[in-house]
Parts: structure tokens; sequence; C-alpha cells
């Protein structure tokens, strides 16, 4: 059986909301089949497979791990012939692929290949991310900046941490504060949030000012007042949110009870569940006591959606 090389999750961590769905898929079946907190105290990251998810690919700390895969297990892209030496960068779903292209690793550099195996972006960079608003995260001389589908630099190197494009906009780290640019390179957000989202989604990304949690709009206006103990970002237009309940754990940790906000900040689903997951399909998976479930974008119960 293949032997596959996986990163700690950076490169997924860069480009999450295209495998979003993916994710919160994996989560529920996860749950379905083990205990929430043993679930909990597992030090891993996760990766994504072409129908739910792959489990443990590395521990936090560590840089890089294998995992042992059934053959016919991997997706097709994998059998794209690619010059000697080189390597698809990301295996699970599909590759990388975006448009046609596809991150690829040569003795620890990276770069580009097209659905042929050609490459088209030489294998020169400490980093490269899948192509999002036709342009590409990528790393140099420990910078981050941005390429053009060519390879030509489009936004320089100047970032101490950034983020790929989604909904015009790309998180980026300067002097240890975040903002946003927009896909020309200009700071649109200035640099000033300790605590923020990676992403803008249905056009709001989550920010914490003190020890509460709102939400910007793409110009970094205040679009929900910062009112909650902890929160997540928008999908399928709704976002988690939660309120402590004023008790704690055995640990001593404050319990939260969850619900969903809109987009305007109004409370659509009550907060009274123990853990939730983002909607995908119209449908969240929600923690109820010792019950869990799926509920629909109105609060009652409906069935498991059924992926694809």
């Amino acid at each position: 059986m293949p032997q596959i090389q996986l990163s700690n999750g950076g490169i997924f961590g860069k480009f999450m909301p295209k495998y979003r769905p993916l994710v919160s898929q994996f989560w529920q079946n996860a749950e379905q089949k083990y205990h929430r907190e043993e679930l909990m105290k597992l030090p891993y990251k996760f990766i994504l497979s072409a129908g739910l998810m792959l489990g443990s690919v590395a521990l936090a700390n560590q840089p890089s791990s294998t995992l042992t895969v059934d053959e016919e297990s991997l997706p097709a892209c994998t059998k794209t012939a690619l010059p000697e030496g080189v390597e698809f960068a990301i295996i699970y779903p599909d590759c990388g692929y975006v448009d046609g292209l596809a991150p690829v690793i040569k003795e620890g550099k990276y770069g580009f290949a097209d659905t042929t195996g050609k490459l088209v972006i030489a294998t020169a960079y400490q980093e490269a991310h899948p192509f999002s608003n036709n342009l590409a995260l990528y790393r140099q001389n420990g910078k981050y900046g941005y390429l053009d589908r060519t390879g030509k630099v489009a936004i320089k190197p100047q970032f101490e941490d950034a983020w790929g494009f989604w909904e015009g906009r790309a998180k980026v780290a300067q002097n240890g504060k975040y903002g946003f640019i927009d896909s020309t390179g200009k700071m649109v957000i200035k640099p000033q949030f300790e605590v923020v989202g990676d992403w803008f989604e249905d056009g709001l990304v989550l920010f914490k000012q003190g020890d509460k949690y709102g939400f910007l709009d793409k110009s970094g206006k205040v679009a929900i007042k910062p009112q909650f103990d902890s929160a997540k970002s928008f999908s399928e237009g709704l976002a988690a949110v939660t309120k402590k309940t004023g008790l704690t754990d055995a640990q001593g940790v404050p319990l939260h009870k969850f619900g969903f906000i809109d987009t305007t900040g109004k409370v659509v689903i009550e907060l009274k569940y123990d853990l939730v997951y983002d909607f995908f399909m119209g449908a969240s998976y929600v923690v109820d006591g010792e019950s869990s479930y799926y509920i629909d974008k109105s609060g009652n119960r409906t069935n498991m959606p059924k992926y694809q």
C-alpha cells in the first residue's frame, strides 16, 4: 500500500472554505461513532478524504507524518504522471486542483502542475497553496505573497502570515495583528485585531473585542456587535454562537450553550445545545444532553443529509 506524506494541516488551514463541508461531515460522522469526550481529547489535526475524511495525520507539534492508504481509495488525480521527483502537495479530495492547477512539491520546494502533469510554475517556493480568485498564496524568504496563474508575482511577499482569498478578501498579519487585503493587494481592513476569522463568509467575518465576539463587514465596519462568548464563521447564512451558562465542568472549564444567528445578528435557533456544527446541505448536527441529531434551519429535527 502507498505511503502518503502529510503536512501538519497548514496547506488546508490556509484554504479551508472549499473543504469546510467535508470537515463538518467528518466530525458529524465521528460524533456518531465515538463519545464526544473521547474526540475532544484527541491531539490531532485532520485531513480530508475523498468521501468522508481521513483520521489523524500529524500531531500538532510535528511537521509531518505518513499515512498508509489503500491504493483503491486514492482519488483519480493521483494517477496523473508528474515529472520525476515531483509529488502532489495535497492528495485528498482532489489533489488541490483549482481551475486546472494544483500545488506540487519537489525536494521541499513548491510549484504548480496542470491537469496533464506538466510543471507550469517551477518548484521554487517555501510554500504554495491552491488558487482562489486567480491568486495563489505562497511563501518566499519567510514572507507571504500571491502569485497569478502565470507564476508572476501579483502581490509581493511582505506579510508575516497570510491566508488564501475568499469572497475577495485575504487575511494577513503584520506586527502580530491581523487585517484583510483585497485582490489588488490594497489593505482594506488594517491589521489591528488579535483574534479574527480566517475568511469572510456571507460577507461577514468573525472578530473578538475584549472577551466578546461579533462580526465585521468587508469594509471593516462592525456589522454585528461583539456580544457572544464564542462564535464560528457563517455557513449557509447562519453562524453558531454561544453564551456561558455560569456553570463549569469537572475541570473548571466554563460551559456554554450553542445556537445560531442570521446575518443580521438575530438569534434564529435558540442557544440551548451543548454542541453544534456548521450547516451543510441545510442541516446541522447538534448535541443535546445525551442525545444527538440533525436540525434544519428552523431548529426542527431533520434527517441526515445525503452526502455525495
